[in-house]
């Protein structure tokens, strides 16, 4: 323990310490329920936004998967339609219809592939942009939010230094007076009675263990006192700033987590399904391939 933590403990021997606390302990309890239960509030809309805005996220994304997914069915259905129309001519083995006459059939469905796939983008791409200026307006809102709860924390630590400050000022007074009246009443014990003056100190020292080390030697000096005075007050202004920074850093933590995250999302959804329309676009030209290259060996087969 530091020397300026062995005074601010001696400092709390003093009688008017305990007087003077209960002045402003009751204004402090009140201004930190205030704060508790804006701050609270502030944390209940900010989670409303949150799933008010996600949920618009989610059910943007639904709707371009139905948009997509309904593109692919069509797609499938054409497809269908054109293996069975082959396979029915095939089955009929019409000379006048070889596979090498639905060659061009071929081509239009990878041209009709190739359409999906950008058909499928341009929803993904419209999507983003739709998932972008809702992604903007829930950041927008939450850091109104974040903000208006720094406030609320800059306005509390403001009354509690207030409060602080007033206690120490009346503090301050009322310490340098029973100072005064301690020194005073002390020399005139010992110069009334010498030998009464231990049992004096006795008797103080059994009422209140530490009084005496307290007014007699740490703060005999009224320099000494005043020094650990200034240095109470201080040492409170900096936990108070330290309260206040602590707050505010995890308010932005909590604001750059929500940011961070959903932006992550977002970029991880999108990587996906890029890639996701890709992949299934190409098996699509893969399978028309690979139906119209078994086909022709067939027919070079029967040749």
């Amino acid at each position: 323990m530091t020397k300026l933590d062995e005074d601010q403990e001696a400092l709390k021997q003093f009688y008017k310490y305990d007087d003077t606390k209960q002045m402003y302990t009751g204004q402090i309890e009140e201004c930190s329920i205030k704060f508790q239960t804006e701050m609270k509030q502030k944390r209940r809309q900010q989670k409303a936004v949150h799933k008010h805005c996600t949920q618009m996220l989610i059910d943007a994304e639904r709707k371009a998967e139905r948009e997509s997914i309904a593109l692919i069915e069509a797609y499938k259905k054409v497809e269908k339609h054109a293996y069975r129309k082959i396979e029915k001519e095939r089955a009929e083995r019409q000379e006048s219809s070889p596979v090498q006459a639905h060659l061009d059939m071929e081509g239009s469905l990878n041209e009709k592939i190739s359409d999906l796939q950008g058909e499928l983008l341009e929803i993904e791409l419209k999507l983003q942009d739709a998932l972008l200026v809702s992604r903007r307006m829930l950041f927008s809102k939450v850091k109104g939010i974040m903000d208006e709860m720094a406030a609320i924390n800059a306005e509390y630590n403001a009354s509690v230094m207030q409060e602080i400050v007033d206690f120490n000022d009346k503090f301050k007074e009322a310490a340098l007076i029973e100072h005064d009246k301690f020194q005073i009443e002390a020399q005139r014990q010992e110069a009334d009675d010498p030998d009464g003056f231990d049992a004096w100190s006795a008797d103080m020292e059994l009422e209140r263990p530490g009084y005496l080390d307290c007014m007699c030697i740490r703060f005999q000096e009224v320099e000494a006192l005043t020094t650990a005075l200034e240095g109470f007050k201080e040492i409170f202004e900096n936990r108070i700033q330290s309260v206040e920074s602590t707050i505010n850093n995890e308010i932005k933590a909590s604001w750059i987590a929500i940011e961070n995250q959903i932006t992550q999302d977002q970029h991880s959804r999108n990587r996906d399904i890029i890639q996701e329309i890709v992949q299934n676009t190409d098996k699509f030209r893969s399978l028309n391939k690979n139906k119209f290259k078994k086909w022709a060996e067939e027919d070079e087969a029967d040749q």
